[in-house]
Formats: structure tokens, C-alpha cells, sequence
């Protein structure tokens, strides 16, 4: 019984940094309020500003293979692997997307059925009737037939045909860029100009990674907002009290807008990997929430500091454990999945430190 005591002691003494922190929070307890007020208000607009990149080239690492191959590529053959196709309905509309697209700066090269066509038929055509009339006055004996009709379409080799005309009569166009379509602005600038020339959003590979991108960019702060506010609806079911709701949420919130502010001043990007932290922060991050306010609660008579020092070491460890898991993803050759790593880490540790100390300070100041 001796042994048990002493462990338990002993044990309880590991965590008394835990202690004394809470005491010097509750005694210098408008000091640390200003604090958090000042730093909330420098943040806040960094966090309102903030925006999801949506440049493909900053999500994956440099050094693929592939990259290196696709440099190669266009240094050898002048060949621009990231196309975008889009079909028209008729010639007409071809004719028109071809001259308004090959006018712009942003694109190379317009490649279509046309491309295999004669240039100039209708002057050629009246050239050669000219030439035909002219010999028949000078009496030619020689009967040489000349052409007299444009070529068609149906005119060219059956290889090229299946490559640009389908099976229901429609034109396939291809634009190769000059811009980099894999950074977001571009594509969008680009497709825009595609659809109102032809009729029709272009597709491809940068379509696809860029309509991901999109999508990830407009799911993903709906999916946080669901996540926030079925938070908060459980916070309602197990504490019953909007002060002690407030109170929980609250360590939460202000973890997100430090988060997002530090990342902006640092000039660390989000991208479509590294916003999904948020969604993880908020449902992990409210979980030493829970954990102090309901051992708090229940627990009034206990001094408020030995509550704080006996939960706080788990939720301590607990959080360390989080930040070492999510935090060696910021070593790994992956931009995406680095800021990933670094970005619950980052946010895990000051959710540690705001949960610590603005709970059991609200707490008090609650309960007086």
C-alpha cells in the first residue's frame, strides 16, 4: 500500500508543470485575456483573406520522374504534353473557335481537321479556272483536266478523318497552351475562352486535376462547416448549457484562426492535401475540450488545479502523439501531403495550449 501511494504520487508529480501554469493563468487572468483578444485580432484578418492554391505544380515534388521526362519533351521535340480538346458541332463553329482561340496569347497551336486542308481553296479554285480558260484560248491541244471543286473532308485519308471527326458527325479541336494551365488561374482563364468560342468545356488532364481542385476547394469548407456544427450540437446534448458550450467551442475556434493566420504570415500555402487539416482539427481538437470541461463540471469541489493537472496529462500526451504522427508527414517529398503533416501539427499544439489555459480560465470566470 506504501509502493502505491508513492507510484501515485510520483506519477501525479510528472504532470505538476501542469499545476502551476493553471495557477499563474488564474493569476495573471486578464493579462492572458488581452492577449488572446490581441492576438485574435491580428490573425482574424490574415485567416479572412487566406486562400486555397489551387496550382498543381505546387502539390506534387519536383523531382518525379515524369516531370523530368516532360521537360524533356518539350526541350527535344517542342511537344506540349497538356493539351486540351474540346468538339464543335459543325464547321461553321470550328471555323469561328479556330480563328478566336489562335488569336490569343495564352495558346500555341490550334490543331483540327481543318489543319489538313488546302489553304486558300476559293482563290486556288478561281487561279485554275482562269489558267484552264486561258489555255483553251491559246488553243492547247493538251486535255488537262484541273480540279474544279473545294475538297472535302470526305477527300482526306481515312486515318486522319477518324482522328478528328465522330461518329455523329461532330469536330474534335485540340489547344495545345502556351500558358501553364496547371496553375489554376490560367486554366480558368483558358477554358473560359474555349467555352464561349466553341460552345463546349475543353477537356483533358489539366480539366480534371482542375476540376478536383475546385471541388475539393468548395467540399471541403462545406464538410468543416457540417463537422463545426455537429460539434456543436453534441456540446448542446452532453452539457446542456450555451455557457459551457461557448466555453468548449471556443479553445476550437480560436485554434483555427491562429492556425490559418500563422500559415498566411509564414507564407506556407494551403492547397487541396493540406485543407483537409481543418476538418481533423476541429473533430480531434474537441476532444480535450470535452474531456477538461466535463472533468471540470463534475468535479466542482476539487481544487481546480489538480483537476486540470490529472486530465490535462492525457490530453498532453495525447495531443504530443498527434503532432509527432501528423508532424513527420512534413518530412516526406510531397508538398501536398507536407503541408498537411505541418498544418495539424502546427494547429494540434496550439489547440493544446489554448485548451489548457482558456478552459479552466473560463471556467472560473463562469462560475463566479
Amino acid at each position: 500500500l506504501v509502493r502505491d501511494k508513492k507510484s501515485t504520487k510520483n506519477s501525479k508529480g510528472n504532470f505538476t508543470i501542469l499545476m502551476k501554469s493553471t495557477q499563474h493563468t488564474i493569476k495573471y487572468k486578464w493579462i492572458y485575456l488581452a492577449i488572446f483578444a490581441i492576438l485574435t485580432a491580428v490573425f482574424l484578418p490574415f485567416t479572412l483573406n487566406t486562400k486555397i492554391v489551387g496550382d498543381i505544380d505546387k502539390v506534387f515534388p519536383e523531382n518525379m520522374p515524369s516531370k523530368y521526362w516532360e521537360k524533356e519533351l518539350k526541350d527535344e521535340f517542342n511537344y506540349n504534353p497538356n493539351m486540351l480538346q474540346a468538339v464543335v458541332s459543325d464547321k461553321a463553329v470550328l471555323l469561328k473557335a479556330i480563328i478566336e482561340l489562335e488569336q490569343r496569347e495564352d495558346v500555341e497551336e490550334v490543331v483540327s481537321i481543318e489543319s489538313f486542308m488546302p489553304l486558300n481553296q476559293e482563290y486556288k479554285l478561281d487561279v485554275l479556272k482562269k489558267l484552264s480558260f486561258l489555255m483553251k484560248n491559246l488553243g492547247s491541244e493538251q486535255n488537262i483536266e484541273l480540279p474544279n471543286n473545294e475538297i472535302t473532308y470526305e477527300e482526306l485519308p481515312e486515318s486522319i478523318r477518324k482522328n478528328y471527326i465522330g461518329k455523329n458527325g461532330k469536330l474534335l479541336i485540340e489547344i495545345t497552351p502556351k500558358s501553364n494551365i496547371n496553375k489554376q488561374a490560367s486554366y480558368q482563364k483558358l477554358a473560359r475562352a474555349v467555352l464561349d468560342s466553341t460552345g463546349e468545356l475543353p477537356v483533358g488532364m489539366a480539366s480534371i486535376m482542375n476540376e478536383i481542385t475546385l471541388i475539393v476547394q468548395k467540399d471541403i469548407i462545406r464538410v468543416s462547416a457540417i463537422c463545426l456544427l455537429f460539434v456543436i450540437l453534441m456540446l448542446v446534448i452532453v452539457f446542456r448549457k450555451i455557457k459551457d458550450v461557448l466555453l468548449g467551442i471556443l479553445p476550437l475556434l480560436i485554434t483555427l484562426i491562429y492556425t490559418i493566420g500563422l500559415l498566411s504570415i509564414a507564407k506556407v500555402d494551403i492547397n487541396i492535401f493540406s485543407i483537409a487539416a481543418f476538418p481533423i482539427l476541429i473533430g480531434i481538437g474537441i476532444d480535450s475540450s470535452i474531456h477538461l470541461l466535463h472533468r471540470l463540471r463534475n468535479e466542482e469541489k476539487k481544487q481546480l488545479q489538480q483537476s486540470v493537472m490529472e486530465t490535462g496529462k492525457a490530453i498532453v500526451v495525447t495531443s504530443i502523439t498527434t503532432i509527432l504522427g501528423f508532424g513527420s508527414l512534413g518530412f516526406i517529398n510531397h508538398p501536398g501531403m507536407a503541408n498537411l503533416g505541418i498544418t495539424v501539427a502546427l494547429g494540434m499544439g496550439i489547440n493544446l495550449v489554448l485548451t489548457l489555459t482558456l478552459i479552466p480560465l473560463g471556467f472560473l470566470l463562469l462560475k463566479k
